[in-house]
């Protein structure tokens, strides 16, 4: 018989830490503008840094995000704005040599009968690192132990657009509060509710009540897809007590420029 297994999991996505021997060393995102009936390809490198060879497997996998933290990762094809059923990939298990590399080739073929399909539609391809020790490695009948075991996955997102759609982020949740070491952070959530994905460039400026600029604080530019959230965190400079006045920006690029005022007592 083979015991419990509890395994331990890291998804990465978009981050690439010294951790396993397994590595994503392509892009980690994907765009494609769109058309019905046609045909991208891309493909994905995996390395590995290791002294010995490692198996990997590659499977789909919806997704989405939130600015709280959580994450759901559904069943290929299972959100209204999945492109998984699209996206193919081959192989989906390898072996990649020692200190090697293999390729992971994938093509989007978008149906023919989408032509009032608008906005931006996206899924993951996970490549996962399959270890000595994981359950799909060991040969049928073996005994296994209880135990723990981390596991190295990447999300690779692969995006296609289609023209006529808009993002629309909705900020919310304005706080301001102090790490432990006393530093002011400012926080605000940013759900993005149009049709379309965007990565836009986050500025807080901070201006006294009487219009003296004190500079501008630099977030941290997120793929906002429709239906997703971030919460931005902006650290502030030292500031003497008193009121202040904010302007968050987020700027899209082109006519996708938004923005919203805040008062501040620090």
């Amino acid at each position: 018989m083979t015991a419990l297994r509890l395994v331990t999991i890291l998804l990465l996505l978009g981050v690439r830490p010294a951790l396993g021997q397994i590595a994503v060393q392509s892009a980690l995102a994907y765009d494609f503008d769109a058309a019905p009936g046609g045909i991208y390809e891309g493909e994905i490198l995996v390395e590995n840094s290791g002294d010995r060879a490692e198996e990997a497997r590659v499977y789909a996998r919806d997704y989405l995000f939130f600015a709280d933290g959580s994450n759901e990762y559904g069943e290929p094809g299972s959100g209204a704005r999945s492109n998984a059923d699209w996206v193919s990939f081959a192989p989906d298990r390898f072996t990649v040599p020692a200190r090697g590399s293999r390729v992971v080739q994938f093509s989007v073929r978008v149906p023919a009968d989408l032509s009032e399909a608008i906005g931006s539609f996206w899924s993951l391809v996970m490549i996962e690192g399959l270890g000595a020790d994981a359950p799909e490695t060991a040969p049928s009948g073996t005994d296994t132990e209880v135990g723990f075991r981390q596991v190295t996955r990447y999300g690779v997102q692969i995006a296609t657009h289609f023209p006529g759609g808009e993002p629309l982020p909705n900020i919310d949740a304005p706080s301001l509060t102090r790490d432990p070491d006393g530093t002011p952070v400012f926080s605000v959530d940013v759900a993005n509710e149009g049709t379309s994905m965007f990565r836009p460039e986050v500025h807080l400026r901070l201006f006294a009540l009487d219009g003296t600029e004190f500079g501008t604080v630099e977030g941290t530019p997120y793929r906002l897809y429709p239906g997703t959230s971030v919460r931005q965190r902006l650290e502030l400079p030292e500031l003497e007590p008193g009121q202040y006045q904010a302007l968050l920006i987020l700027d899209g690029g082109g006519e996708h420029l938004f923005g919203a005022q805040y008062d501040l007592s620090l």
